[in-house]
């Protein structure tokens, strides 16, 4: 049975977010092993090759021991807390984070951001031997009312960028309804039979997914697996992977994944969610 290498996301804890910053960040988008989109950035001076970009992570980043540790030393009047998580396969973990801290990135300076310790979780983070592909996760938690977040696949180009933000000329803009839950960025879909779904945009995983809580679709993901057709509020069609999910936590029916955003351009801000194509 052919895998599939992706990373799949779903927290539990409550979206936390950036306020403020002094000008915008763009930076080339890499893939790492082919599959996993990321961005290279200096975190308080220190050069973090692989952040893996995911729109299903609900904080600001996540990064190593060494590298949070640092960014610890450097806040005042701020300790520790810790937070539950939960993951689509059932993982639990509880993860050490920093809340509203003081960071630069790429030497613009960012307040309030919540900065978690890295701990891998789903799959497609390490490989078989355990080796880490990436070095943290920037996630959804950049985003508020005076921050955007722009993911150009089409262009492999990143922007966090000040509030408001111009969008990437060249491009047709379609405004999709959205609600920013805890988890993410959630959209309704429409699938077989004229059934509504509501799915999370996950730049984190590789295919899109359905949630089955009757049994039906696979335990493990694979390529293999049965599939539903959905189609997206932008009149794209896509074949979804089947998926069994079983946990009631997990309150959202599926994943967008980069099968459907590879060739588009996400829009995000605290009220508005722009999909853009050429």
């Amino acid at each position: 049975m052919k895998t599939i290498s992706w990373v799949f996301s779903s927290f539990l804890f409550t979206v936390l977010s950036v306020q403020t910053a002094n000008a915008d960040i763009t930076v080339p988008i890499i893939y790492v092993e082919n599959a996993i989109p990321a961005v290279s950035l200096t975190v308080n001076g220190i050069q973090v090759p692989k952040l893996s970009i995911d729109t299903g992570a609900p904080g600001g980043l996540y990064l190593l021991p060494p590298v949070f540790e640092q960014v610890l030393s450097v806040q005042k009047n701020k300790t520790k807390e810790t937070q539950a998580a939960i993951d689509i396969f059932g993982g639990q973990n509880s993860t050490e984070f920093i809340r509203n801290a003081t960071v630069t990135m790429n030497n613009e300076a960012m307040t309030g951001t919540d900065v978690f310790v890295f701990n891998p979780w789903g799959a497609g983070m390490a490989a078989a031997d355990g080796r880490l592909l990436i070095d943290g996760v920037l996630g959804l938690g950049v985003v508020n009312k005076n921050r955007s977040l722009i993911i150009n696949f089409a262009a492999k180009q990143l922007t966090i960028a000040n509030t408001p933000a111009a969008r990437p000329e060249g491009y047709r803009w379609q405004t999709m309804d959205f609600t920013r839950s805890d988890q993410g960025i959630v959209i309704k879909v429409r699938g077989e039979s004229n059934h509504s779904y509501r799915m999370m945009i996950d730049t984190g995983a590789s295919h899109t997914v359905l949630f089955n809580r009757n049994g039906k679709g696979c335990a493990t993901p694979s390529l293999s697996c049965p599939r539903e057709t959905i189609i997206t509020p932008d009149s794209v069609t896509l074949s979804a992977l089947l998926f069994q999910v079983s946990d009631s936590r997990i309150n959202y029916d599926g994943l967008l994944g980069n099968d459907y955003l590879s060739d588009k351009v996400l829009f995000i801000s605290a009220d508005t969610l722009l999909i853009g194509v050429r």
